[in-house]
């Protein structure tokens, strides 16, 4: 496996600037993007989290997390000069081994159009549910 390391993000911190900015890259903000009170909210709502994702101390993407009873919604950007190498499958194996407790499905959300996330979900056993509007919905029964 490689260097990954995953940290909590936490209210005021100081790598709040590093994600915005990762998160204003067109190829980050064309599927997801973040409003003005977007890390606020994952720091100070129960049963939300944001998770730091670092390779040799450098970020490199993000997961957001959030529990609702014994379902688990997530989504993960990956910045687009480390997309391909498998760390999108390593970050989502992190989530599966130590966010799952009482968790009976992992539930994402995937614009249409991004056949890179969706092959990348269903390789790793998300099945589709429905789809609303532009979004498809991917479920993974664990």
């Amino acid at each position: 496996m490689s260097e990954l390391q995953f940290k909590k993000l936490e209210r005021n911190d100081s790598d709040i600037a590093v994600l915005r900015e990762l998160h204003s890259d067109p190829s980050v903000k064309k599927w997801l993007s973040i409003g003005d009170n977007y890390f606020e909210y994952c720091t100070s709502t129960q049963n939300v989290q944001y998770i730091k994702i670092l390779l040799s101390g450098v970020i490199i993407g993000g997961i957001h997390i959030e529990r609702d009873n014994d379902i688990l919604y997530l989504s993960i950007f990956i910045a687009s000069e480390y997309r391909q190498k498998g760390y999108a499958r390593e970050c989502i194996g992190y989530i599966i081994d130590e966010f799952t407790e009482g968790i009976n499905f992992i539930k994402v959300s995937i614009e249409e159009e991004n056949i890179p996330s969706i092959k990348l979900f269903e390789s790793l056993g998300f099945a589709f549910a429905d789809q609303e509007e532009e979004l498809k919905n991917y479920v993974l029964n664990l």
